[in-house]
């Protein structure tokens, strides 16, 4: 349902798209996804087993919002929503266009940067600004249709914002993204980086063209995304990460359904669920994984408190306001199945024990129509392995594998934030600002105050550190991933492989991610594996891979048209199409 957050209001009247033949009111602003969910719409594609999916992860990763768009596939959380399109769920199978519905394809170009940022996260902001203000050029690209990433999530451009009414998160962002604006750094949003080649280039499409960028230093900054947690009944539509609830709401006004249950691990799902309720909804319980109140985490909140006592204020905040709304905050209790004919109409909860697993007898059902699970984050890191001589940014005398630290004469390419290793914004912005001043001085730019800076960046990141080990000693909890999935649960959601296939491959011998990819056909969907990669592991008992050994990252990284890759060749009548060289027509003896 369509709500108004404190100094975020629709600038204008509705406007009609189409989907399945329905005209479906939406908002400037809006996202085909918060447009559809609003209206009561909450199945995207179909798949070849005849099953509806619909909005997961809210951030153009797992591909599930997939619908067609004027016939184009595109991610409906990525997609604003606009007049007169014709929309329509994604069919397991698509034909190929007749001869009249292909499209022109679109122009290609090649553009020199100095400094390029992927990410307008926090991470990427905070080093955007840092570099700029030294003198750097910096070209920041991001994905998503406005800055801020996962945490900053800021309303879509349709909306009137009173700053006077915005909460401190949604005015840091704003405050943070202008600064890096107004010390020189370029934006680029609505721009899919789908392509990492030697030199390094990277390939990314915006509006329609697709543009070959030849930077001389990168900072990686792409974040992360929830962690998988399977259970029967995760795949019906209503069901969606925390992360997507909160972008819903935030970005778009837009509940992700009437009656919600939010349940997994970490701080997260209390501001979640307690931004639920304030927008109007009715949070019927959130279910934490780990255990309540122990001795151990008593001495965790006193180490959160003198690192950040700020943010533990704010999460004592959060359970005062859920306990006065009489939401229920059951600990050391997960999901352990969700139910419905097309989509979630009921959701299990249980308690656990030590081991993750749910406790007989303890079972409590709740009618719903939303349930959002949040169990952790993953980084994502395609980026990073595709490039070489990546380093690892700390800054708290923490080296990273190539034996670096912020501040000294790095390589080509540092990663920062979340996609290096989780530690949350505050600590993303630190190591931005390290990297931004880093990467600015290995470009022959000095900051005034760039050394004070530094050690000031230093210092920050490394109580932020402490605050993030605490907390998660905190919210410490039980059991593996897998802890709820029976043999019929769905672990590679893209292309519907079961625990009990996996299991059975395992059985027969089939002992590599590789194999077992090919067998299954696990990992080979429009995730690549992000979201089961780690099940995946987990269920053939190898534990964490290197990277050599892990599914490879492969271009086009993001789902991508064959139309939209290709380009138009001028090919002259002395170009030789099959040697592909030229050709020499003089006569020969």
């Amino acid at each position: 349902m369509r709500v108004s957050l404190g100094g975020v209001a629709r600038s204008k009247d509705a406007f009609f798209f189409h989907y399945e033949g329905r005209r479906i009111p939406a908002y400037p602003g809006e996202s085909l996804a918060a447009a559809l969910l609003a209206a009561g719409e909450p199945v995207c594609r179909e798949t070849p087993q005849g099953e509806g999916r619909g909005l997961f992860c809210g951030m153009g990763v797992c591909g599930e919002c997939s619908v067609l768009v004027n016939g184009q596939p595109r991610r409906a959380c990525m997609e604003k929503a606009a007049p007169g399109l014709s929309v329509c769920a994604q069919p397991a199978r698509r034909a190929l266009p007749g001869e009249g519905g292909v499209s022109r394809a679109p122009s290609w170009s090649e553009r020199d940067v100095e400094l390029l940022i992927v990410g307008a996260g926090p991470a990427g902001l905070a080093a955007a600004e840092a570099a700029a203000k030294a003198g750097a050029s910096v070209l920041v690209v991001d994905e998503r249709l406005q800055p801020g990433g996962q945490y900053f999530k800021q309303p879509g451009s349709g909306f009137d914002i009173d700053e006077s009414e915005l909460d401190a998160q949604f005015m840091q962002g704003r405050e943070l993204y202008r600064r890096a604006r107004a010390a020189g750094a370029d934006f680029l949003f609505a721009t899919t980086v789908w392509g990492v080649f030697p030199g390094p280039e990277i390939g990314v499409f915006h509006e329609d063209r697709n543009q070959l960028l030849k930077p001389r230093r990168i900072i990686l900054s792409p974040g992360a995304f929830e962690r998988p947690r399977p259970f029967p009944g995760w795949t019906l539509p209503g069901v969606m990460t925390t992360g997507a609830a909160q972008t819903l709401l935030r970005a778009y006004q837009t509940t992700p359904g009437r009656r919600v249950i939010v349940a997994g691990n970490g701080p997260l799902n209390l501001q979640v669920g307690r931004e639920l309720v304030d927008a109007g909804a009715r949070v019927l319980a959130i279910a934490e994984l780990a255990n309540g109140l122990t001795l151990t985490s008593i001495f965790a909140a006193l180490r959160m408190g003198l690192a950040s006592p700020d943010l533990l204020r704010d999460g004592i905040g959060h359970r005062l306001a859920l306990l006065r709304k009489a939401v229920p905050v059951p600990h050391a209790t997960a999901v352990v199945r969700a139910e419905g004919d097309e989509r979630l109409e009921r959701v299990t909860l249980a308690r656990v024990d030590h081991e993750g697993v749910a406790i007989p007898g303890t079972d409590a059902v709740y009618d719903c129509d939303a349930l959002c699970i949040g169990y952790g984050f993953l980084a994502q890191s395609e980026l990073a392995r595709a490039l070489r001589g990546v380093t690892l940014v700390h800054g708290d005398a923490e080296a990273s594998p190539a034996g670096q630290v912020a501040g000294t004469d790095a390589g080509q390419t540092l990663l920062i934030g979340d996609a290096g290793g989780l530690g949350g914004a505050r600590v993303a912005m630190a190591q931005g600002a390290l990297a931004g001043l880093a990467v600015a001085r290995q470009l022959g730019y000095e900051a005034p105050g760039g050394l004070t800076a530094a050690d000031r960046g230093r210092r920050l990141l490394a109580r932020h550190r402490a605050f993030q080990r605490a907390l998660w000693s905190f919210y410490d909890a039980p059991g593996s991933a897998l802890a709820a999935a029976e043999p019929d649960t769905i672990i590679c959601r893209c292309e519907s492989v079961t625990l009990g296939c996996l299991q059975t491959l395992r059985a027969k011998g089939v002992g590599s991610l590789g194999a077992l990819k090919r067998e299954s056909r696990a990992g080979m969907g429009r995730c690549q594996g992000r979201y089961c990669g780690a099940l995946l592991r987990e269920t053939m008992g190898l534990g964490d891979l290197d990277d050599v050994s892990n599914f490879a990252p492969r271009p086009p990284f993001k789902p991508m048209t064959v139309g939209e890759l290709a380009a138009e060749v001028d090919v002259s009548p002395e170009f030789d199409r099959t040697a592909g060289m030229q050709v020499d027509e003089k006569p020969t003896d």
